[in-house]
């Protein structure tokens, strides 16, 4: 009392890692005859050591991940990558979290969702499947799910080739959105780039027999030759 309020469970924890420490060096119970911090000594000599591996207390399951490259837990959908569609995988969910694995290996970590039928989707995960679709970059729904709208709308009336969307998109998953609007200036001057038309290349023409029937004032001649 009263109740902490936290940004995040480490640092509630870490809160209460800094109040036991504090209560464990100055506090004394009301009529014992030694402070907590003595007793604790005492009591120290008696206990086991802890063990080596630390207990993990994550709750597993055993799923098969979808066509949507999405596992499935309680009643919700966590993304992985495209290439595991079809294999069974290992998910593990703690308070925090819930971590994917795909033979012993850690495939995808999402936040742990407490909401119900909700998607949980990185974008990262569905960029090789994107890249084969271009037309439909923008009507993703990993891609709609990750943008911001004020993103989706700039790319929207950009017109920006499939190419340059991945692009733009492998941006935003290694260095986040706002480094995408840090270079804004510069994708818009390659999209004009892109839109003003290539010059037409016209082949030379000899035109020495045309010069040469002109010189002798043969106008007919040069009808011909034109």
């Amino acid at each position: 009392v009263p109740v902490p309020r936290m940004s995040s469970m480490q640092e509630l924890n870490e809160m209460l890692v800094a109040r036991c420490s504090q209560y464990i060096e100055s506090h004394k119970v009301l009529r014992r005859p030694i402070a907590v911090k003595d007793a604790l000594e005492e009591e120290r000599k008696g206990l086991l050591p802890l063990p080596q591996l630390c207990y993990d207390s994550r709750t597993v399951m055993e799923v098969r991940v979808s066509p949507y490259a999405t596992a499935r837990m309680e009643t919700n959908n966590y993304s992985v990558p495209v290439k595991y569609v079809g294999c069974t995988v290992a998910m593990k969910a703690g308070a925090e979290t819930v971590s994917i694995y795909s033979d012993g290996a850690e495939i995808a970590v999402h936040p742990r969702c407490y909401g119900r039928n909700q998607d949980i989707l990185s974008l990262e995960h569905y960029l090789p499947i994107l890249e084969r679709k271009p037309r439909s970059i923008l009507q993703a729904k990993p891609v709609r799910h990750a943008l911001s709208k004020t993103l989706l709308k700039w790319l929207e009336i950009g017109e920006f080739s499939g190419r340059e969307l991945m692009q733009i998109l492998e941006v935003y998953v290694e260095k986040g959105e706002d480094e995408i609007f840090r270079h804004q200036a510069e994708y818009l001057s390659h999209e004009a780039i892109r839109r003003i038309p290539q010059a037409v290349e016209v082949q030379s023409v000899n035109l020495a027999a045309y010069d040469e029937q002109f010189m002798k004032g043969d106008a007919a001649a040069c009808q011909k030759q034109a």
